[in-house]
């Protein structure tokens, strides 16, 4: 990266800069960190998929795009299980409780789901092109019977 490119402060490993021009903060090693918006989607999202049964929810989402609970939470239950989409009615409500309390509020307020609690309708949002390259790659890790 040029001087120009820096805004014109040479900089050593370590040091930052911010561009006048852009607003970027330039890193001394010579990489780009966008804005606190940008950095904070890049966070919601990768703390989103550091959570295997949200990574499942997504995973069911991005292939029907549209589902109820009752139906997302059956798969996922069989996913959990390495399964058929019919597991035991304890586990269910298991995945139940913790989808509707936990998972799908975080996955909503990273923007990458939408969830009616009145109807119980669960959405894939149009989340950023990242995700789907992210999923993508977390699912050559998981179990290949979920991909």
């Amino acid at each position: 990266m040029s001087e120009k490119e820096r805004g014109g402060k040479r900089l050593n490993r370590g040091d930052d800069a911010t561009d006048t021009q852009t607003g970027q903060t330039i890193i001394g090693d010579g990489g780009v960190q966008t804005g606190d918006d940008g950095q904070r989607k890049l966070e919601g999202v990768l703390r989103a998929l550091l959570n295997q049964r949200r990574r499942y929810t997504l995973y069911f989402l991005q292939e029907n795009e549209v589902s109820d609970l009752d139906e997302l939470t059956k798969h996922v239950a069989a996913m959990e299980q390495g399964a058929d989409p019919v597991a035991e009615s304890v586990q269910i409500d298991q995945v139940r409780t913790s989808l509707v309390h936990s998972d799908l509020p975080k996955l909503a307020e990273n923007g990458l789901v939408e969830f009616d609690r009145r109807s119980e309708a669960v959405r894939y949002s149009r989340p950023p092109e990242l995700l789907d390259k992210m999923l993508r790659l977390c699912a050559n890790f998981d179990d290949p019977a979920v991909r």
